[in-house]
């Protein structure tokens, strides 16, 4: 489920220290699992051999104590990846659920883009066959071209975004520190 996400298992667990009847493990997926942490460690409780299971969401991890003559570690880490794969979509349903709502894109017109299109094109036709060097020769050959002005300019949409996204920030920090308390205790 989440592997498809980010190219890595959220659900696997993982060993961060091992001694002899002593088995601490970490599942990232589990941060998502608060609610069912009593019943994930009663199916824990029932591997073979385990003695004692702690299940820590807020740090992803697992404790399991065990009879060394009864089991190994490798049992139980395949045991604890069955069980958490049993709750691999609650996880996500509620990673889901906690996360932000994406922004939705800035729609473009068709003409705005072609547009756009048809300038770079433009310029990489220029650059390729009239226009192959820079315009400035030296260091700043390669930042000179016309394919990396018309780029420049092409993204200066986005840069504009940016900057007013920094000032909205600055003017909500400034919001905040003339509301926030100095030390005497006066607002």
């Amino acid at each position: 489920m989440f592997n498809r996400e980010t190219q890595k298992n959220w659900m696997k667990s993982q060993v961060a220290h091992s001694l002899r009847g002593r088995l601490r493990l970490r599942v990232e997926g589990l941060n998502f699992l608060n609610d069912e942490k009593e019943e994930i460690a009663q199916m824990l409780a029932n591997l073979p051999g385990v003695q004692c299971v702690q299940v820590t969401p807020i740090t992803c991890g697992i404790l399991l104590r065990f009879d060394p003559t009864a089991t190994d570690t490798s049992i139980l880490c395949e045991g604890v990846d069955v069980t958490m794969a049993r709750y691999a979509m609650n996880a996500y349903r509620n990673r889901q659920a906690g996360s932000k709502p994406e922004e939705p894109e800035v729609s473009m017109t068709t003409k705005q883009l072609t547009k756009r299109l048809a300038l770079n094109a433009g310029a990489v036709v220029l650059g390729h066959t009239i226009l192959p060097g820079s315009l400035l020769g030296g260091a700043m050959a390669s930042f000179t071209s016309l394919e990396a002005l018309t780029s420049l300019g092409l993204t200066m949409p986005m840069a504009r975004s940016a900057a007013a996204g920094y000032v909205d920030c600055r003017k909500s920090a400034a919001r905040y520190a003339a509301f926030r308390p100095d030390d005497s205790g006066a607002v």
